[in-house]
């Protein structure tokens, strides 16, 4: 017990300390064993616009470039900056966030999951997996994902402060937050509505739900303020940029995802992004549950987090990461409420096994060619001397997204047998 108490004093005192060695450790071996994106020169795909955001900032020539990439502001503005290539400085600065926002993700999760231990394995998946800012910015780094996940942090930690006690100087600072941070991505704004749930305004009691109404009059007015704010920002994101005419259109966009996107390949891109782990809050809905009536707040904007992944584009995996926390936390609770289950044998091996495959831990992100060129192996992530487009799940070939998405559905079946063994084996009599 002892032992216990001292390893998370350890954790708690000294984890921001290992998670920055770790960091510096990994980036080093991913920078000499990583190559970069050579597509475009090395810009990528949405690259190439932000690229040339950078080039007319430094130039101080008006900005213009196609929507919605031109509006995304905060970033290109940063990395223009630096005096360095264009490329050179994004990777310096995404490379810093995808720091941050693991310290970040550390301290947010302590307060929450109230696990140090948890805490740090789920910051180490984030720095381990392939799709998330410290790995991909070495392969791609004119991106402007990393910022934003750090304003998604900042939101939640502010937040959950608020939760606790409410304050119109905290409530000001996260106006502030969502004002600014939609000058990188737009969907920073889904922050404002978990607002209206704050503190315990509502509750549920004899199959009926109450509503505190002072609380309630008071989260609304706070939910306007910084909803207003937030879409003052975006207006001025607008403004501020001269759009060229690419065909976009935001609900243009919506209805070709919601029909384009099947219900398989986004639940292979959420396997693809958490693991097997996603199964087990389906296992234990209790801890799911938990979750909620501990952190209200967090209920809506876990909705948009999926919603999103639906509908926000092709890239389901980046869409789920920008909403990583709300998902380790629930999956920590999970693995925090049924700690002698995960810790058995059969439990632990395979499910450690699996992540190793899923996160491509020993494997680099293969380049994109335009052709279908490379030859992909499909076992929970995909292997071989593959293309691009194949380890993501709504750009891959159909056969490498289905291949994939029924190992996973077989390995779900295992650890529902060990989860409902006594029932099963209860269910089934043999003569």
């Amino acid at each position: 017990m002892q032992s216990t108490v001292n390893k998370k004093h350890f954790i708690f005192r000294y984890g921001y300390l290992l998670l920055s060695l770790l960091f510096f450790a990994l980036l080093t071996i991913y920078y000499f064993t990583q190559d970069p994106i050579t597509f475009n020169n090395g810009e990528g795909f949405d690259g190439v616009k932000y690229v040339d955001m950078v080039e007319q900032l430094r130039a101080g020539t008006p900005i213009s470039g196609p929507a919605p990439f031109v509006y995304r502001l905060a970033t290109p503005y940063l990395t223009s900056l630096l005096p360095f290539t264009i490329l050179q400085s994004y990777f310096i600065l995404n490379s810093f966030f995808a720091l941050i926002s693991g310290l970040l993700l550390f301290y947010w999760l302590k307060k929450t999951l109230m696990h140090p231990g948890l805490s740090l394995a789920f910051v180490v998946y984030l720095f381990l997996h392939w799709q998330a800012s410290l790995r991909f910015t070495v392969f791609y780094p004119a991106d402007c994902d990393p910022l934003a996940i750090i304003f998604v942090m900042l939101g939640l930690i502010l937040m959950q402060k608020l939760n606790k006690k409410f304050s119109w100087k905290r409530l000001s600072l996260l106006a502030v937050l969502v004002f600014i941070g939609v000058f990188q991505r737009e969907f920073i704004l889904s922050l404002a509505f978990g607002i209206p749930f704050l503190g315990a305004c509502f509750g549920y009691n004899n199959g009926n739900i109450t509503i505190k109404k002072a609380l309630f009059r008071r989260n609304i007015k706070a939910a306007l303020l910084v909803f207003c704010l937030g879409l003052l920002g975006i207006w001025l994101t607008h403004i501020l940029v001269n759009t060229v005419e690419n065909g976009y259109g935001f609900l243009h966009a919506i209805y070709r995802w919601m029909h384009q996107k099947s219900i398989f390949q986004l639940l292979t891109g959420f396997f693809y992004t958490l693991g097997i782990p996603l199964i087990f809050p389906f296992l234990f809905y209790r801890s799911f549950f938990r979750v909620f009536k501990e952190n209200r707040y967090l209920l809506p904007i876990f909705a948009i987090a999926l919603i999103l992944s639906w509908i926000g584009g092709g890239d389901t995996e980046r869409f789920i990461l920008w909403y990583c926390p709300i998902y380790f936390l629930i999956i920590g609770q999970v693995f925090y409420d049924h700690k002698a289950y995960f810790l058995r044998k059969r439990i632990f091996i395979p499910l450690f096994l699996s992540l190793i495959l899923t996160l491509r831990v020993f494997w680099e992100i293969p380049q994109y060619y335009l052709e279908d060129e490379g030859v992909s192996f499909p076992f929970f992530a995909v292997f071989g001397t593959d293309n691009f487009s194949d380890i993501l799940a709504t750009h891959a070939r159909k056969w490498v997204t289905t291949a994939n998405l029924i190992l996973y559905l077989l390995l779900s079946i295992y650890f529902v047998y060990w989860r409902y063994e006594n029932r099963i084996r209860n269910l089934i009599r043999w003569d």
